[in-house]
């Protein structure tokens, strides 16, 4: 804990605040079930859909998610990223809502 002694030098430029540790953040995704499922079934030559896949997060993006303002795989943000995004939902009708998930040295936590 810093005393207000410490943070008056840091104040002054005579100390540096420097990281104990550093800790890597890896984002995966799991799409819906109905999602899932219609991809299994269908083949982009089948429905003339767009590839799916790749999906792209920006950094932007992802602090957005994990502050709780995208909470829809057809959220703006997102579509921007992934305009294949839509077509891909609106042919199977599959739940739009997307879920933040975090997983630490804990036992996980639903956010959103």
């Amino acid at each position: 804990m810093l005393t207000d002694k410490d943070i008056a030098l840091m104040n002054e430029g005579h100390s540096r605040l420097l990281p104990a540790f550093l800790a890597g953040v890896v984002i995966t995704f799991n799409l819906p079930t109905e999602l899932k499922d219609f991809i299994a079934l269908t083949t982009t030559k089948d429905l003339d859909l767009p590839e799916l896949y790749p999906l792209r997060l920006g950094l932007e993006l992802c602090t957005k998610m994990f502050l709780g303002d995208v909470s829809s795989w057809l959220d703006p943000d997102l579509v921007a990223l992934n305009p294949q995004l839509s077509p891909w939902f609106a042919a199977s009708g599959a739940s739009t809502h997307l879920q933040l998930l975090i997983v630490g040295a804990s036992s996980p936590h639903r956010c959103h």
